[in-house]
């Protein structure tokens, strides 16, 4: 028995694009000395003149960047320093409150022994 394996045919087409001259291009060169010449200086001058601006500019942000942590750092700590003044404050509060009533106690007691 003869196996035949089965063919995929492709539906796709691909048409060959070619460009067309005219006759005219075709007669007439240019000579390398009528091509236009590039200043390579220049280009390389204003390449490296704005590679030295991004490079200042990412300087610039780096020394914000570090001056931002550590005004943050600065900001974390007085956080740190006003919940540690609030906590005191509650505290004096209750001591304050807890002398009050020694105080009216010991009035109390004062009034009767002086009574005995």
């Amino acid at each position: 028995m003869l196996l035949v394996a089965p063919v995929l045919v492709s539906n796709f087409y691909m048409s060959a694009k070619r460009r067309t001259r005219s006759p005219l291009q075709t007669r007439v060169s240019i000579s390398p000395g009528d091509k236009k010449t590039r200043n390579y200086s220049e280009e390389s001058a204003s390449s490296c003149d704005t590679v030295l601006d991004a490079l200042d500019m990412a300087e610039n942000v780096t020394a914000k960047l570090e001056s931002l942590e550590k005004l943050s750092l600065i900001e974390s700590r007085l956080d740190s320093t006003a919940s540690t003044t609030a906590n005191i404050e509650s505290t004096l509060c209750r001591l304050d409150a807890d002398v009050t009533v020694l105080k009216e106690g010991a009035g109390k007691r004062d009034k009767k022994m002086n009574e005995l």
